[in-house]
């Protein structure tokens, strides 16, 4: 009797094991792309701005000339290639309605972009195929994945797909095809350049050559060989997104980024921002290259999910959908560094945040914009902490300020003569017309008739808004009615508070000369603007100072970002963004204080694991 029992156990047991085997190997991928497809069927009705605003004329337009055809033109301020994924949209589905077709566009490479967290997840478990299909559903489940395409009909998976690709081959060591892919990924979108700082990285760290970016140059003009065989010019092609970069003028479009928190009047200071960027992947690919760690496959994943998180957030001029790449990277980190789970869950909240105002229509963000920037902040400052002590950093600040000091210091004798001449120019060119003159009358600029619209509410008139409430208002006052009524409309948002009661309190008790009281309360205005305007300098000037160890760079770099083009565009910016400056330098000038008391030392070995 115990032989037919042991028998049949056994065979219960292969069975077992057969039904395991195959409901983790066929039963789980394919149950999860259904439920996937299932999740975006009822979304694809649904009709965004976007959609009709941009995609629906777009499509007209294809339509109306000759589907491919259509491509020679410039119609669209928008990547080529994806404009070919549109009109054979047009040209071999015409019996779609225009919003699936338009949305036929981006959802497949939702599949493509799981497909390729699938590679970089994979190879952790070589034991297990649930895993990898577990990340790779996770990616089609993130919010922000389901949603993109298939409610708001934006393309994002479609460069990020490209990315996360290449990323996949990069791990593998297969270069070529990972930077040709790259290539694609900026021939869809100017976003994909998130990655560059990772790639700059690598190539510090001699992980990869300067000859590889040629695939990506390669890859990125074969995106525009359509459009340029059906008679579109080249040249035409290559201004896009310089164009796209002129489109709007705000230093941030709801991104959850460090610019939530500046004034938009600053919006002059971009360049700026732009190269305080630069230094920052500049000086964080040095402590990559002295780093002694091995760049292992999970440590090339976690500088590829910190680039495509930390470029959205310290570069100006970003829109809300620009940490799209940093969502998917961090769910494939999260995979690969378990302990890192929180990254993707944070992300995915404040991302799903943004998606429910501008995909689904409510009328406000239910976490506020300058509160999901704060959280992006922390998560950048966690990440940061945890990277460096992968890398084989302890995290104090000392050593690592000594150690810039002494780069700089190697340099400045060449570059501060340089430094202060450009300085220079630049003052004249801005502070010797009439164009940067303090003291100019107001002309017709919108900025400027704000503030005179500001200022004459802190006249005596009767109004509905007692003083200083009319200060803080941001309210212009129009002419009286018919009735004799005084009638306010809202110009903007207010100054910042702070700012606002002091110049309030400046122009109420200074702004008060015989003649004409509005030019009183200008030039009070104008005269205490220009004193946050030079503490702000002497604050940069001497948080350089300490910073660089070097009193003639520090002053060249000063002059050379306080008399460009805040000069030229001073009368835009002083009466609301002064202060705003003041403040930015006076917590410059305490954190450059605060890092001087810490230190940074470097270990010996860079950890070890993978």
């Amino acid at each position: 009797m115990s032989g037919p029992r042991r028998s049949r156990a056994g065979a219960a047991t292969a069975r077992g094991s057969f039904a395991g085997t195959w409901l983790r190997r066929v039963g789980l991928p394919v149950g999860g792309l259904l439920a996937a497809l299932a999740a975006r069927w009822p979304l694809l009705a649904h009709e965004s701005f976007d959609f009709t605003a941009v995609y629906s004329r777009w499509y007209d337009f294809i339509v109306a000339n000759g589907g491919f055809a259509a491509l020679r033109y410039d119609f669209a301020v928008y990547a080529p290639a994806h404009l070919t994924l549109l009109a054979g949209a047009v040209s071999f589905l015409p019996e779609l309605p225009k919003v699936l077709a338009v949305k036929a566009v981006p959802l497949p490479f939702d599949f493509l972009l799981a497909f390729f967290a699938y590679r970089c997840v994979g190879p952790r478990y070589p034991d297990s195929k649930a895993i990898p299909v577990l990340a790779a559903l996770a990616v089609l489940f993130t919010p922000t994945v389901l949603l993109n395409g298939a409610l708001w009909g934006q393309a994002d998976a479609i460069f990020t797909s490209f990315l996360v690709g290449g990323l996949s081959f990069l791990l593998a060591g297969r270069r070529r095809p990972a930077f040709a892919l790259f290539g694609v990924a900026f021939g869809f979108k100017a976003q994909a350049v998130f990655l560059l700082p990772f790639l700059f990285w690598m190539f510090r760290k001699r992980s990869v050559a300067l000859r590889d970016f040629g695939w990506s140059a390669l890859a990125f003009f074969g995106t525009l060989l359509p459009a340029w065989f059906l008679g579109r010019p080249l040249g035409e092609m290559l201004s896009i997104y310089p164009r796209q970069g002129s489109v709007f003028r705000e230093l941030t479009m709801d991104a959850a980024n460090l610019w939530q928190w500046v004034p938009n009047d600053l919006y002059p200071f971009w360049p700026l921002g732009a190269l305080f960027t630069v230094g920052l992947v500049w000086g964080f690919g040095g402590l990559v290259a002295r780093s002694r760690a091995v760049l292992s496959p999970d440590r090339v994943v976690f500088l590829a999910a910190f680039s495509a998180l930390v470029v959205p957030f310290f570069l100006p001029k970003m829109i809300d959908r620009y940490f799209f790449p940093a969502e998917v990277l961090a769910v494939v980190l999260a995979f690969r560094r378990p302990r890192l789970w929180f990254a993707p869950v944070v992300l995915g909240l404040t991302g799903l945040n943004v998606y429910l105002v501008h995909g689904a229509g409510f009328a406000s963000p239910v976490l506020p914009f300058p509160w999901a920037a704060a959280i992006h902040l922390g998560l950048v400052g966690v990440l940061a902490r945890l990277l460096l002590r992968d890398l084989g950093y302890s995290l104090a600040f000392r050593d690592l300020a000594a150690s810039l000091r002494r780069a700089v210091r190697a340099r400045a004798a060449a570059a501060a003569p340089l430094l202060l001449l450009l300085a220079a120019l630049a003052a004249v060119l801005s502070f010797g017309g009439a164009a940067g003159r303090f003291d100019r009358p107001f002309g017709g600029d919108p900025a400027e008739t704000r503030t005179l619209a500001a200022a004459a509410n802190l006249s005596a008139d009767p109004s509905p808004l007692p003083f200083p409430a009319r200060a803080l208002s941001g309210f212009t006052r129009r002419a009286p009615d018919a009735s004799g009524e005084v009638a306010y409309a809202f110009a903007g948002p207010p100054p910042p508070p702070a700012g606002h009661l002091l110049l309030g309190f400046v122009v109420g008790h200074f702004g008060t000369r015989a003649g004409n009281e509005l030019l009183a309360q200008l030039a009070a205005a104008r005269g205490l603007m220009a004193l946050l305007f030079a503490g702000a300098a002497l604050l940069a000037y001497l948080g350089l100072g300490r910073l660089l160890g070097s009193r003639w760079l520090a002053a060249g770099a000063t002059l050379l970002a306080f008399s460009g083009v805040l000069g030229a565009d001073y009368d835009r910016v002083a009466l609301e963004g002064a202060p705003a400056l003041f403040g930015m330098f006076l917590a410059f000038h305490g954190l450059v204080g605060f890092a001087a008391g810490r230190s940074i030392e470097i270990g010996g070995g860079g950890g070890g694991g993978g």
